[in-house]
């Protein structure tokens, strides 16, 4: 480190050596800056102009439209570490500081960890993936878990194989699948360029972590010190030890990242119903995924063409993401298959209940994400208001199936489970009751700018908000009575950040300035002066404006913290409120498009009756799609051969059987006018 170096950059590159792979986001009072090499690479991507200050190069972003360049950098494929002033400077309302200021990273965003909506797809879910293998006795193994951190979604399965190739195949599935944007590895994997490689052409960043800080064997230990629970036995995963530990890697790097991890967090990754077998989906690799266009279209790279366009109907964020993962995610389990058939059946008979409730459901709110951003505290207000009046929803959702269900009962839809669906949906009308009695309506988007604690609701708060208007509007009549004191009609009040409140005179009216003016500025055409009585009425609302912002930013943090207690309950909302959603959509598209219920089972025969393309016939601007039949069994017609001449219809044909299996064993209706299906467990093409 260079002895010229000035306090501040010998501070800030003892920090940058933490993080030499990410741009460093250095905050300076109102902006935060970017110096050296950071500097260099950001200033093209971001487009602003690059500086330098005693040769060395700079430039900097507003802090309050950071995230606006966060996108750009995090898209361009660099991490950004987002380091904070930790002590409040006189500016800020802070006591006078000695010295430079404390300086820490609070966070490094990185393609897997974003929390803020503008930097996410909506109905897209964005995963961050830890791998951790085992290779002995020659067995290959994987542990390897998902999660979205922006919606605490978290999955994780074990892969066990005789052959690597074939363990990487299976390891390459679950990777399309899923479609995640970063992974994590361990360092002893750095020289497996088959699997490096993998990675890399799925655009997937790559970290690498310390084999020794994974152990296999030590993630029930690692867990149980972490919850405090005696033993994982109960939970029936204490002998999923590869998954256990590639869980410990992902939260070993969380802690890295987000510095604070939630608890509910730590608890999801060993919760039993989030630890799945591959074989309980029909496999789709990314070969599949591509070519049958499930959830984009070849010719485009965009969702316009594809299966997921024709059967979403969603009106919520997290209903679009859960159809996406069910789209993805085919059961093989005809049980299953038949309870989602069973819903979905009940919703394409009932159009006004349907209607109603769909109505409902698009008012509601991105409750996973939302309460995520609460629990990591990288919220603001209007996360409360739009929580609030999502959970105000839910007595009317209610009140909607209770009352079609009881009036209209049809066993043979088993509308007891949608009565299980209602009983999930907790009111919480104490959480309502808080935030309704706390926070504005239309509260800002700072935090610490005050203006989101509605009045009543603390007298020391009113009474603050009372001294400032007071004083506010004592200012507000000065003019007034300073022109007719001094005689100067042209005379103004004023104010700016940087010298506070001013009484501005013009030049030629000097001469008429009283004694008790005290010279504050001087421009070209006028001086501006303050008196002791309005520097007095300044100090009073600057200290009233500093404990209003300060008492607001504390209730404001009491509430979030009432509210992250039942981050429970408000994911088993957002979860059933996404399946309900889902349930919607599908019954939406099979009313709209005329599909039927297929007959799924556990037999080896394929038949379709007046089958159809679900994408083609939506496409067709002129012609209506010509349907077809289709009749496979084991014993007489397992193959079929196709002839005719180019362009005539032979991939259609062969893509169309393929995606009605799949839709039929995700559970949503077909497009056909009879459907038979043996369950299939994987499509290839």
């Amino acid at each position: 480190m260079k002895e010229d170096l000035t306090p501040l950059m010998r501070q800030y590159q003892k920090i940058k050596q933490n993080y030499k792979e990410a741009i460093l986001f250095f905050r300076l009072g109102d902006f935060y800056e970017m110096f050296g090499e950071d500097a260099k690479k950001a200033s093209p991507v971001l487009g602003i102009a690059l500086t330098s200050r005693q040769k060395v190069p700079m430039c900097g972003v507003p802090y309050h439209t950071a995230v606006n360049y966060v996108a750009k950098l995090i898209r361009a494929g660099y991490p950004v570490a987002i380091c904070e002033q930790m002590e409040e400077t006189e500016k800020t309302g802070g006591a006078h500081l000695k010295g430079i200021v404390k300086r820490e990273v609070v966070r490094l965003i990185t393609p897997g960890t974003i929390l803020e909506e503008n930097l996410l797809e909506a109905k897209n879910n964005n995963y961050l993936f830890a791998l951790y293998p085992e290779n002995k006795d020659n067995r290959h193994a994987y542990g390897i878990v998902f999660l979205d951190l922006s919606t605490g979604e978290f999955r994780g399965t074990e892969i066990k194989n005789d052959s690597a190739e074939l363990a990487e195949q299976k390891l390459a599935l679950e990777l399309a699948r899923f479609m995640p944007r970063e992974g994590l590895l361990p360092k002893s994997e750095e020289r497996n360029t088959r699997l490096v490689n993998l990675l890399k052409n799925k655009n997937i960043r790559i970290n690498f972590y310390d084999d020794w800080k994974v152990d296999s064997g030590l993630g029930a230990d690692y867990f149980k010190e972490k919850l405090k629970i005696v033993s994982l036995k109960g939970l029936g995963i204490a002998d999923k030890k590869l998954f256990l530990s590639a869980g410990v890697a992902l939260l070993n790097y969380l802690e890295e990242t987000q510095k604070v991890i939630p608890e509910y967090l730590k608890e999801v990754i060993i919760s039993p119903v989030n630890f799945y077998f591959s074989d309980e989906y029909l496999a789709l690799d990314e070969t599949a995924i591509r070519n049958l266009e499930l959830l984009e279209c070849s010719a485009t790279r965009s969702k316009k063409g594809s299966l997921l366009e024709v059967i979403d109907k969603t009106l919520t964020a997290m209903g679009g993401r859960m159809l996406r993962f069910w789209l993805t995610h085919p059961l093989k389990d005809s049980k299953s298959i038949r309870e989602r058939q069973k819903i979905i059946s009940f919703f394409v008979e009932e159009n006004i209940l349907r209607e109603q409730l769909r109505e409902e459901i698009k008012k509601v709110s991105d409750l996973e994400r939302l309460i995520t951003r609460l629990s990591f505290n990288q919220s603001n207000a209007r996360d409360l208001v739009a929580l609030k009046n999502s959970l105000k929803l839910i007595p009317e959702i209610k009140s909607i199936i209770k009352q079609n269900v009881k009036d209209r009962l049809y066993p043979e839809n088993n509308p007891g489970v949608i009565s299980g669906l209602v009983q999930q949906l907790s009111e919480l009308p104490e959480i309502v009751d808080l935030i309704d009695k706390t926070i504005v309506e239309e509260p800002p988007i700072e935090l610490k700018e005050g203006g989101i604690i509605k009045k009543g609701y603390s007298p020391e708060l009113d009474n603050l908000m009372g001294t400032r208007r007071e004083n506010k509007q004592w200012i507000s009549e000065l003019e007034k009575k300073e022109r007719e004191r001094t005689g100067i009609n042209s005379l103004k009040v004023g104010y700016t950040t940087v010298f506070g409140y001013y009484l501005e005179v013009t030049k030629p009216n000097l001469h008429l300035v009283p004694a008790d003016y005290i010279r504050k500025q001087t421009l070209v055409n006028a001086e501006r002066f303050i008196t002791p009585e309005l520097k007095e009425k300044e100090t009073f609302i600057f200290s009233a404006e500093e404990r209003i912002n300060r008492l607001e930013y504390e209730i404001y943090q009491t509430v979030r913290n009432e509210v992250v207690k039942k981050v429970k309950e408000i994911q088993t909302i957002a979860k059933c409120l996404a399946e309900m959603d889902v349930y919607l959509s599908l019954a939406q598209v099979a009313r709209e498009n005329n599909y039927t219920q297929p007959e799924v089972n556990d037999s080896l025969f394929i038949e379709i009756k007046d089958g159809r393309h679900p994408v083609v016939e939506k496409n067709l601007l002129t012609n209506q799609f010509v349907p077809n039949d289709t009749y496979l069994d084991p014993e007489e017609n397992q193959i079929l051969i196709i002839t005719g001449p180019n362009m005539a219809g032979k991939s259609t044909y062969i893509r169309q059987v393929a995606l009605i299996v799949i839709l039929g064993q995700m559970g949503s209706f077909v497009p056909a006018k009879e459907a038979k299906i043996g369950l299939v467990d994987r499509i290839f093409t």
